[in-house]
């Protein structure tokens, strides 16, 4: 079940939106479905308050693991202070995203929560990579430069990316931009609602319109941003595993090989 949940909505009775979707409007009622759901979406204002982010951090004290999408509109301030504790963001307008779009986002940040626990549980990747990573998979705003990746993680860049080389025991398949640049375009394909405009998505994400597009035609071959949008998330899923998870989490030993 995805519960859908308005910050500021007055109380109300829960609806079914969907099957498996409910919108509930009372806080209470959220944290006590809790155990039952597979993912929240948070609907926040255009200002998000004090008290609407002290919620989400209890929301994500309390329940750790929970896939958490934060739907936002691209005038919505104070992005960046939110989404530190969210998997995936949604950039919507005045409404609340369609159907199709909340059942996107919330697969998404399941998938990342799922990708972050492979992670941890690769016993045979050096642990400050490991590490790394995670660190790196924190933020619902991606990170796409070494630099800031490296910096996420208390460490340089020359760190980093000799951490990745040496998983590898040999020529890396992919670069550490490559494996930054395939997670942005799994937050950014999820991220983008109908009748929302590339430049609001890439204002919140904080990623340049002309360099996913040059993303999309290096990586996965597509003409144009809207061939990009259009593509199913399972699609995604299945290139992202192909080029980057069936490498990445192989045993270190049989990495390079």
């Amino acid at each position: 079940m995805i519960v859908v949940h308005r910050l500021g909505d007055p109380p109300g009775p829960r609806i079914q939106i969907a099957a498996q979707i409910w919108r509930e409007p009372e806080w209470d009622g959220l944290l006590t479905a809790l155990p039952n759901i597979q993912a929240a979406l948070l609907v926040c204002p255009r200002a998000p308050s004090k008290d609407y982010d002290g919620r989400i951090r209890a929301l994500r004290f309390a329940c750790p693991m929970l896939p958490l999408v934060l739907s936002v509109r691209s005038s919505t301030s104070d992005v960046r202070s939110l989404s530190g504790f969210a998997d995936q963001l949604l950039v919507s307008g005045r409404r609340l995203p369609d159907v199709d779009h909340v059942v996107r986002a919330c697969s998404r940040a399941r998938w990342l929560r799922g990708f972050d626990r492979r992670i941890e549980g690769a016993t045979t990747m050096d642990p400050r990579l490991r590490r790394l990573l995670r660190t790196g998979l924190a933020n619902a705003v991606p990170i796409t430069l070494v630099r800031a990746f490296a910096e996420a993680g208390a460490v340089s860049s020359a760190t980093a990316e000799r951490y990745w080389r040496e998983h590898w025991c040999g020529e890396p398949p992919l670069r550490l931009a490559d494996y930054l640049a395939w997670i942005a375009l799994l937050r950014i394909h999820a991220a983008k609602a109908p009748r929302t405009s590339w430049k609001g998505v890439t204002g919140q994400l904080r990623v340049r319109r002309r360099r996913i597009l040059r993303w999309v035609k290096s990586y996965l071959d597509l003409p144009q941003l809207d061939a990009f949008e259009a593509l199913p998330t399972a699609a995604l899923d299945v290139r992202v595993e192909r080029r980057v998870c069936d490498h990445l989490l192989r045993p270190a030993r049989e990495a390079g090989g």
